[in-house]
C-alpha cells in the first residue's frame, strides 16, 4: 500500500521554485526564436564619393554621420557634422537618430570593423537607410579632408592664477 505524498513548507517552496525556474527557461528559449539575423550583405557600402554628394545635396537632419567608436577617439578627430554613440550604446528609438532617413555609420579605418557591426545592431534594431562607410575617418583624411576634434576646456585648478 503506498502512502499519500505530503509536501511540507520546505518541499513547496522547492517545488515552487522549480516550477518558476522552468517557466523562465521556457519563456527565454521562446524569445530566442525571434531574434532577427542580420549578415554583412544585408548592410549596403556607401564609399567616400557617394557620401560626399549625399552630405551635399541632402537636406539637414535628414542624413546622420554616425561614429560608433569611443568617445576619446571620436574626441581626438571625427568627420565634421557627425556624432558620437559607442557601439554599445547604440538601442532602438535613440533621439539622436529618430529623424534620419539614411544613417551613415563609420569608425577609424579599413581594420576597424565597429562600423559594420553597428550598421548591423542598427538593422536588426529596426532602423532604415543605414549604410556602412568602410575605411571611416582613415578613408576621409586620404582624400584630403580635415577632421574636426574636441578641445577640453582646462579646468579651474589648471588655470594659472594671477
Amino acid at each position: 500500500m503506498s502512502r499519500p505524498i505530503t509536501f511540507r513548507p520546505a518541499n513547496q517552496f522547492a517545488l515552487l521554485a522549480l516550477l518558476l525556474g522552468m517557466s523562465l527557461a521556457a519563456a527565454s528559449l521562446a524569445g530566442c526564436q525571434n531574434t532577427i539575423k542580420i549578415s554583412d550583405n544585408d548592410l549596403a557600402q556607401i564609399e567616400y564619393r557617394q557620401l560626399n554628394e549625399l552630405l551635399t545635396s541632402t537636406p539637414e537632419g535628414e542624413v546622420v554621420l554616425l561614429d560608433v567608436r569611443k568617445q576619446d577617439k571620436y574626441n581626438d578627430g571625427y568627420i565634421p557634422g557627425a556624432i558620437n554613440i559607442f557601439l554599445p550604446d547604440l538601442t532602438a528609438y535613440e533621439p539622436k537618430l529618430a529623424k534620419a532617413k539614411q544613417i551613415i555609420v563609420y569608425s577609424g579605418g579599413w581594420d576597424d570593423a565597429l562600423s559594420r557591426a553597428a550598421g548591423k545592431r542598427l538593422l536588426a534594431l529596426g532602423y532604415t537607410g543605414v549604410k556602412d562607410f568602410r575605411g571611416g575617418t582613415e578613408v576621409w583624411k586620404s582624400e584630403g579632408r580635415m577632421l574636426a576634434v574636441v578641445r577640453e576646456t582646462p579646468k579651474a585648478e589648471d588655470q594659472p592664477k594671477d
